[in-house]
C-alpha cells in the first residue's frame, strides 16, 4: 500500500508539472490543447453576492445526487464561487476521482491521516479529489466539504471516468 500510495505522489507530481499550461479536460488519451477552452468547465450564469453564505454543495453523478456540506475555508468559498461547473473526473486508486482545475485555490493543506468516502479535497492547489473509499493518508490536502450521506457514492462514481456536476444547493 505504501509503494502504491509513494507510485500515486510520484505520478501526481509529474501530472501536475505536465498539464501546467494546459486544458484541465485532458484525459491521459489526449492530446494537449492549450489554446482551447476547456468545455467540461461551466462557470456559474449569475454571479453570486456572497457564496460563502451557501454551506450546502449538491454533487450530481449519473442520476444519483449527494449533498455535501461546505467547509467555512477560504478554499471551498473560491470553489463555491465558481460553481456551477460539470467536470470529467478520471479514476485514481480505486478509491477517488480527480481533476486538475485551470485556476489554483487557496491551500490550507494538513494531514487528515484517515480520508472518508465523501471527502472533497484539494491535493496541491488545484487538483479536485472526491474520495469514495475510506482509508488512512499520509498525504497533505485542503478540506473542501464532505458528503452527508454517502450510500451508493461509489456504484453512482463507477471504476472509470465519470462527469460529475457540483452546484450550491439552494
Amino acid at each position: 500500500m505504501l509503494r502504491l500510495k509513494t507510485a500515486f505522489l510520484c505520478c501526481s507530481l509529474l501530472l501536475a508539472v505536465s498539464f501546467t499550461g494546459c486544458s484541465p479536460d485532458m484525459t491521459a488519451s489526449s492530446a494537449p490543447e492549450p489554446e482551447k477552452p476547456s468545455p467540461s468547465v461551466q462557470p456559474s450564469a449569475q454571479p453570486r453576492d456572497n457564496p460563502a453564505a451557501a454551506t450546502a454543495l449538491r454533487i450530481q453523478a449519473g442520476d444519483r445526487v449527494f449533498t455535501a456540506r461546505l467547509e467555512d475555508t477560504p478554499a471551498a468559498q473560491a470553489l463555491a464561487a465558481a460553481m456551477p461547473m460539470t467536470l470529467n473526473m478520471d479514476e485514481m486508486n480505486g478509491n477517488e476521482k480527480y481533476f486538475f482545475l485551470s485556476d489554483a485555490l487557496p491551500t490550507n493543506a494538513g494531514q487528515p491521516g484517515h480520508i472518508a468516502a465523501g471527502d472533497l479535497m484539494l491535493y496541491g492547489d488545484n487538483c479536485l479529489v472526491l474520495f469514495y473509499e475510506s482509508f488512512q493518508s499520509a498525504y497533505s490536502y485542503t478540506r473542501l466539504a464532505s458528503i452527508t450521506d454517502t450510500a451508493g457514492l461509489a456504484d453512482a462514481l463507477g471504476s472509470g471516468s465519470v462527469q460529475v456536476t457540483f452546484s450550491l444547493d439552494e
